[in-house]
């Protein structure tokens, strides 16, 4: 019990030290000039777009892969079963909001309240390779989840995630302030995507 009590408050403490990042990492990409924004499906071949308008696109683009659909992904799921497909990820910082995406197809993009976009980032090994593991190990959570037919942001420093499935979506928030006296379950669940998110600011950063 103690052995695992130990990894469980470490998770949380990488956790919270990987919020600051991104909450300073935000903050950084707000100096940065504007870039001129195509739309979600234009993706780079070779690098990650970053978009950043004075119109922010955070809304549009957050509702945008919220309503994904599994045959716009061109996936061919079981009907006999409950499949999650896509996941969202929304976590409010304090400062900023940061809503990263992953499909069962490895596509994944990185939405920032303060305006930014990050899109295309599925063509690169890393980032597409930590989406489908995303996706794929959030199917083990569905379980704790409720359907819901409303998908509102997090409230300050908690983390929300929907599932996307074949069925409905489903949803689960939690305090990140709390996670300490949480389950494992939610704590890996928080680990997986900010996996995906250092894996995006890794890309980016070589840009």
């Amino acid at each position: 019990m103690k052995i695992n009590y130990s990894k469980s408050y470490l998770k949380f403490i990488s956790i919270i030290l990987i919020g600051l990042g991104v909450l300073m990492f935000a903050c950084r990409q707000k100096n940065k000039p504007n870039a001129k924004f195509n739309s979600h499906n234009q993706l780079d071949s070779q690098n990650i777009k970053i978009h950043s308008l004075t119109d922010n696109p955070f809304k549009g683009l957050r509702n945008m892969a919220l309503s994904v659909t599994p045959e716009q992904l061109r996936l061919n799921l079981p009907s006999n079963k409950t499949v999650v497909y896509g996941i969202v990820m929304d976590w409010n910082t304090g400062g900023v909001i940061c809503t990263i995406v992953a499909f069962q197809t490895g596509d994944a993009s990185m939405y920032l309240s303060s305006g930014q976009a990050y899109i295309g980032g599925g063509q690169h090994l890393n980032i597409h390779e930590q989406a489908i593991s995303f996706v794929k190990n959030a199917q083990d959570y569905l379980k704790n989840t409720a359907f819901v037919d409303s998908m509102p942001l997090p409230d300050q420093e908690f983390a929300r995630f929907y599932f996307l499935t074949n069925r409905g979506t489903y949803s689960i928030q939690e305090s990140v302030s709390n996670l300490k006296g949480k389950s494992d379950q939610f704590i890996e669940l928080m680990a997986q995507g900010q996996k995906l998110i250092s894996e995006y600011r890794e890309e980016i950063d070589k840009n």
